[in-house]
């Protein structure tokens, strides 16, 4: 080939040229492991990394798709290098999220969402990435605004208007969570669990309709069942949590019936009744007698259904089976007005008692370290339960003044039905509601009671009940001997009993010094007082104080008036026209010999 002058090209060997073609095909796989590496993601932001690595995303699929998700999601786990992504970039990952794709490509898109989410403004506050605000300016009223290259710029609100772009996203996830591949489910669960955690008031009642709508509840409880790895166990025990919380603020959040929303829950419930009269529905009141056929005493159902858990639970409960509800109605009118069982006020009960079961105290208050399967199904129970309600008021022939004993019993019988809750099957907890008897449920209600009695009477329990006294009797003790060392201004009240305050309405009597500070010395032997016209600047120590207080035998209460034109508390003046009268807040320090030493009246504010 030389001899005949052939143009030669220099090759590779096949050993260096294979080493080269593994090599390009595993950089992206390389990328995706150093991506956490401090150094090499500076260099790469450096060399305009992201740029390449959003366009990998945007162009490829299969396995090169994966691999630049994984090093995008590597990379937002530091708080720089990923402050400009774009509205686009964040609708391709829902997108992604929607489609049909490989598991190794659904997982990362879905931690590079999660981390969108958490990338809130409010978080940077915590993160102290954000500037100091005005101290008199109400968080309530803060808007954050991202400093240049912060990368908590995104958060939930971002994040939600992608996914109203992409509808079924939502349904796509949920329906996820059912999938054999653990991993698949985790992602799935923490992304949701993230959603909740930052929805903004604005949009919370969105998502969570939208996650009902979807059964996000029957779901996770599948999953409870399914055996769930630790990790996945976690983010349940964490949905279960926010599902407390968000039933806590439906309990607490007020019902406003001029709402149209609430006028249709309350417009449903009473056609479904079928009590004729209000049949149209754009007549309908919602006060008046027509209402307490329903349970409502007052005919104000705006009083009643006062909070939202209440009529959703309401809703739930004639929802369930109308033509049953129905029944019971006509049952329950055709009763005298005594001898009928307030339907509302029972369900409102039912509520109470179910909230009060699962310890649903505050917003954030969860203490639950096992699985409830039968509180994700708060409505089913709370149906099964007042049907329970209505059965025991016939069978009992309860009136009206029975409602509190019957409501014990449904209480007594909710205990029981729902115990061992994690281990148990929702066929054996309805069974319990279903197939119990008035007899037997008042029986066992007897010996829980008298079971109460024995456990309060036990020596361990009165010794505890003695020591807890104790403790808290020093405590208390402790803390009002610390304020008297503290001391306080007082008014020299004038004895009840003494002729000025029995002419004061006509000669009002203004005593030279109505101030009085008093303070207890360090020995706690003498209590010490100065009078004054004025409150002034009080040092510490007994240095300024003109005499002492050396033994009391008696502290008495209510003993003198207020004198006139002297303002205490919080900051009222006794009028001179006004007869005297003893203050309820107003003391005398007594001698042995029953004699007068001080007398004085305290301030409201006093510490």
């Amino acid at each position: 080939m030389i001899r005949d002058k052939a143009n030669l090209k220099l090759v590779s060997s096949p050993v260096i040229e294979a080493t080269e073609i593994l090599d390009r095909l595993h950089a992206a796989d390389k990328e995706s492991t150093s991506g956490q590496e401090h150094e090499f993601t500076h260099e790469f932001l450096k060399r305009d990394g992201l740029r390449e690595l959003i366009g990998a995303i945007e162009n490829s699929s299969g396995n090169t798709l994966a691999y630049a998700l994984t090093s995008m999601q590597n990379l937002m786990e530091n708080d720089y290098g990923w402050d400009n992504l774009q509205s686009n970039f964040i609708l391709l990952i829902v997108d992604i999220l929607s489609n049909s794709n490989p598991i190794n490509v659904i997982r990362p898109a879905t931690s590079i969402l999660k981390r969108l989410v958490e990338a809130d403004p409010r978080s940077g506050l915590d993160a102290g990435v954000m500037p100091s605000s005005s101290a008199t300016t109400p968080a309530a009223e803060l808007s954050p605004s991202p400093l240049p290259g912060s990368v908590y710029r995104y958060g939930f609100e971002v994040v939600w208007a992608q996914l109203q772009r992409s509808p079924n996203t939502l349904s796509v996830i949920v329906a996820r969570l059912t999938m054999a591949e653990s991993g698949m489910a985790l992602g799935g669960m923490m992304l949701i669990n993230s959603l909740l955690s930052n929805a903004s008031d604005a949009h919370a009642p969105e998502l969570i309709d939208e996650l009902e709508r979807l059964n996000i509840r029957n779901v996770v409880r599948r999953l409870m069942a399914s055996h769930a790895s630790a990790d996945l166990s976690s983010s349940i025990l964490d949905f279960q949590a926010h599902l407390m919380r968000i039933t806590y603020l439906r309990k607490t959040t007020p019902v406003d019936v001029e709402l149209h929303a609430v006028q249709a829950v309350l417009t449903y419930v009473w056609i479904a009744a079928r009590l004729g009269n209000a049949g149209k529905p754009d007549r309908l009141a919602f006060e008046g007698e027509q209402w307490s056929l329903l349970g409502c005493p007052t005919g104000n159902m705006s009083r009643i259904l006062l909070r939202l858990e209440f009529s959703d639970s309401t809703r739930t409960f004639v929802q369930t089976d109308p033509d049953h509800f129905a029944k019971v109605v006509l049952e329950q009118v055709s009763r005298p007005p005594n001898r009928r069982c307030p339907i509302i006020q029972a369900s409102n009960e039912v509520v109470e008692i179910l909230t009060e079961h699962w310890a649903i105290f505050g917003p954030g208050y969860s203490t639950s370290t096992s699985f409830l399967p039968f509180f994700l199904g708060f409505h089913r129970v709370h149906t099964i339960a007042l049907q329970l309600f209505l059965r025991l008021w016939s069978e009992s022939s309860a009136s009206a003044d029975d409602f509190a004993r019957v409501a014990a019993l449904v209480q007594s019988q909710i205990k029981f039905a729902l115990r061992d809750e994690s281990t148990r099957s929702w066929h054996e907890m309805e069974s319990d509601f279903v197939t119990s008897e008035y007899r037997d449920i008042r029986e066992r209600q007897m010996k829980e009671l008298e079971l109460t009695d024995d456990l309060l009477n036990k020596p361990p329990v009165r010794n505890l009940r003695a020591k807890l006294y104790k403790e808290s009797y020093a405590f208390v003790r402790q803390q009002r001997i610390q304020c008297l060392m503290q001391g306080a201004w007082f008014v020299n009240g004038i004895p009840a009993s003494s002729p000025s305050a029995r002419e004061s309405y006509s000669a009002p009597v203004r005593p030279q010094r109505p101030w009085r500070f008093m303070r207890l010395d360090k020995t706690m032997r003498f209590i010490y007082y100065l009078d004054s016209a004025m409150k002034i600047p009080i040092r510490g120590g007994i240095e300024d104080y003109q005499s002492a207080v050396a033994l009391i035998a008696e502290v008495a209460t209510e003993t003198c008036a207020v004198p006139h034109n002297v303002a205490y508390g919080s900051g009222d003046i006794t009028s001179p026209t006004s007869p005297p009268s003893v203050s309820p807040l107003s003391f005398s320090l007594m001698s042995e010999r029953s004699r007068d030493q001080s007398e004085q009246q305290q301030p409201s504010s006093t510490p």
